[in-house]
This record gives C-alpha cells, structure tokens and sequence, in this order.
C-alpha cells in the first residue's frame, strides 16, 4: 500500500467515525498507527481568505487527535476520501505510474461542514531526517483549503467490488498467459480477500478503525490494499515483457479500480452529505 494513501485513508476512517459519534473522544494516530511508522512529525495548517485578502495560513495541530477537534468545533459532518482535480501532484506520467512516487495521488480528504461549506486537506511529504535511527524519515504537512470544484468519493460497496472483482481477474489471466506466477499469486490472494471471512489489510492493519464498518467495507479494502502493485523497480509498473497493450489496458483499469474500491471502502462509514 502507498504509504502517503494509507495516511490520507487513517485519517478519512478514524475522522468519519470520530464526527459520527458526538460522545466519542478524538483519536490520536500519531505516532502510534501504523500509517505513520516512518513519520517524525505532522502538521496540519488551513488557508483561509477573508474580505478577498491574500490568503492567510494558520497552524492547527501538530497531531492528529486536535486536528479531529477543530474540525468538530467548525461544525463538521463528515470527512471523505476524495479524487480532485485540485489535489497538488505530479502530472507528467500515467496516474498508475506517477502513483509510485511520493505525491503522485490525486487523492485528498474533504471535510464536509453543515453549512454545505467543503474544505480539502492534501498532504505534502518530505525526508527531512534521511539518517534518523529508526527510519523515521518522513515529515508531512497537512493542508487544507475551501473546495468549490466537484470531487469524487467513489460509488457504492458492491458495484466497487464488482469492478475490482473483474479487474484482478482480467490482471491473472494476463499474467498467468504471460508466465508472471508470483504476480499471478498476488491479485489471487487480492481476490480472495473480497470474499474473506476475515478480511486482513497487509501492512497497515489498523488502517481502518475498529467499529463503524461492516465486513464488505472492509473486505474491499483489504483486497485493493493488497492488490496495490504500483511502486517503482521491481513492481508490477516495472515489467517489460508480454503484449505491451494488453499490459497497459489491464493495469490502467486495475489502478483505477483499485481506487475506486480505496474510496468506497473507507467513505462507506461516512455519511453522504
């Protein structure tokens, strides 16, 4: 799983069932979930414009859980894993291949308020420890600002399971025709986790938090995590052998049904506003 993806869906799920719950208690995910393993620092800083100013730019947190508590306190409803237009990223490559880099995704988290106002907060992720003893090289800065443009949260369970379903057979009977058994075996597992009766997310178990989804929700993200193939040498972007447009058809189809799935999974808990 894309570490900076994993990240921005931590923050969507715990954040939805957190604003669902008036009772609950803000989470903390720094440092301790899993997404944010190689992480040293966060911050969260919100531009705002008033009376058609310069844009001023305000410190919110620097961890997660008072983050969750302003977001609360401006009144909102709901936070969704987002594709946008708006979203800063590399643009120069394929979206399955510009995924393989560090802020590469489109993907963001829109926080939708009562009033009907959206804000959408990317994140922007640096090495600023490249030595540090325990890998803990990473810094990320959460930003977040008004959204006006559409954005798209992706559809509903089964028509996003549907779509994966069929995308990862289509990969497996490519790969298998093209002698790649190990990445035949990978979509395979990916396809069993559709179905699973205990689902499991690789790497990022606690991605999801663990109430306020139902078994296909997670079903469905446990299999797009694992069928995440899209990195850098060595991969499944890296290969060079087969038919070169068959590959390319089923991996565009594969990336895009990967995260249609990412999406519908983890915005299943929030509500549609």
């Amino acid at each position: 799983m894309h570490g900076e993806l994993a990240e921005l869906i931590a923050l969507a799920s715990y954040g939805s069932v957190f604003l669902a719950d008036p009772a609950a208690e803000p989470p903390e995910l720094f440092p301790t979930a899993s997404v944010f393993r190689f992480t040293n620092a966060v911050e969260f800083r919100r531009h705002t414009r008033r009376f058609g100013l310069s844009p001023s730019e305000t410190v919110v947190a620097r961890s997660c859980a008072p983050w969750f508590s302003d977001l609360r306190r401006r009144g909102a409803a709901a936070l969704h894993l987002t594709r946008s237009s708006t979203v800063p990223r590399n643009r120069e490559l394929d979206p399955h291949l510009e995924a393989g880099f560090s802020g590469g995704l489109d993907v963001g988290v829109a926080a939708r308020f009562t009033d009907g106002s959206q804000e959408l907060w990317t994140g922007r992720w640096a090495v600023t420890m490249p030595k540090h003893p325990k890998q803990l090289i990473w810094s990320v800065q959460f930003t977040g600002v008004a959204l006006h443009r559409a954005s798209h949260d992706g559809t509903v369970l089964n028509v996003a399971a549907q779509r994966l379903g069929r995308a990862l057979d289509d990969v497996s009977e490519y790969a298998e025709s093209s002698q790649l058994a190990y990445w035949r075996s990978v979509f395979q597992r990916a396809r069993a986790q559709l179905t699973a009766e205990t689902p499991e997310i690789p790497y990022h178990a606690d991605m999801l938090p663990p109430n306020g989804y139902s078994l296909d929700a997670r079903r469905l993200v446990a299999a797009a995590s694992t069928a995440w193939v899209f990195g850098g040498m060595g991969s499944w972007n890296d290969i060079a052998d087969g038919d070169a447009e068959r590959y390319r058809a089923v991996t565009v189809e594969l990336f895009e049904s990967v995260l249609e799935a990412i999406l519908a999974g983890t915005n299943s808990s929030a509500p549609r506003t």
